[in-house]
């Protein structure tokens, strides 16, 4: 019995051995592979609505941002943006169309896009969805319920998931359910560096930075301990969908990172 179990032992530690070497393996293989921040509108927002805390009525300078991930001949977005002329006046955003800046800035067509992650259902993070016909989609099972969820593909290109799921051993979505019911963050690894892409979960950088949770959400205690956890890690870039500061102001698109 006793020699039973250390041989069981051993072939558990071998094919524990395997999964190390086949995802070092996959880790490998997404090189090169570049991050590029676009954005595609400016505007002011609401203090109060970026800040739990917040009373007045000041509002603070507002990018409009999704962001593109090229590896391995695959092009994903994460978030794609929204081109509807109408929402863009009724929140003063000065826009431009996403679809053209992915043109004319990366040389990305809509059928180039093999891949869409989407944060949450809220319309500048899913509204051009339908835009890409090869895409599949990615999103958190709650976003099937939510109202936006007609911009949804319902022809075999939509995964969903409940709490985690790794689209590669390195990048992964994961489901946080503070600002809406399916918001979920994305976390890249590549070698060394470290990518948070926050959603709505943080507005700004300084929600995190100042500890500041979310004014506008849906779960209060989830947001703030998402703001909490992240406030507490070390070498983590974060990247937000509505800092300015992700993009100069004289561009409309910026590298945010490219593997050696």
């Amino acid at each position: 019995m006793i020699k039973h179990m250390r041989y069981l032992n051993k072939v558990l530690l071998l094919l524990l051995l395997c999964l190390f070497c086949c995802t070092a393996a996959c880790q490998q293989s997404v090189t090169p592979l570049s991050i590029y921040a676009i954005r595609y509108g400016a505007s002011q927002f609401p203090a109060k609505q970026i800040f739990f805390d917040e009373k007045g009525t000041a509002s603070l300078p507002f990018a409009w941002l999704f962001y593109v991930i090229k590896f391995n001949g695959r092009v994903m977005l994460v978030d794609t943006g929204f081109s509807d002329r109408n929402l863009a006046k009724q929140f003063k955003v000065n826009h431009e169309d996403p679809i053209e800046l992915l043109k004319s800035e990366l040389s990305i067509k809509p059928e180039d896009v093999t891949d869409i992650v989407l944060t949450h259902n809220h319309f500048d993070h899913i509204g051009n969805v339908p835009h890409f016909p090869r895409a599949k989609v990615y999103v958190q099972e709650e976003a099937l319920k939510s109202p936006n969820a007609s911009f949804l593909p319902r022809d075999g290109r939509l995964v969903t998931f409940k709490d985690e799921y790794a689209l590669e051993p390195w990048l992964r979505i994961r489901h946080v359910g503070g600002h809406t019911k399916e918001s979920s963050v994305v976390w890249l690894q590549s070698g060394e560096n470290t990518f948070l892409f926050t959603g709505d979960e943080a507005y700004l950088l300084e929600n995190i930075e100042q500890s500041r949770p979310l004014g506008f959400v849906h779960d209060k205690t989830k947001n703030a301990q998402f703001i909490k956890d992240v406030k507490s890690m070390d070498k983590v870039q974060i990247l937000t969908f509505h800092s300015p500061e992700h993009v100069p102001k004289n561009k409309k698109s910026a590298l945010i990172y490219k593997s050696q």
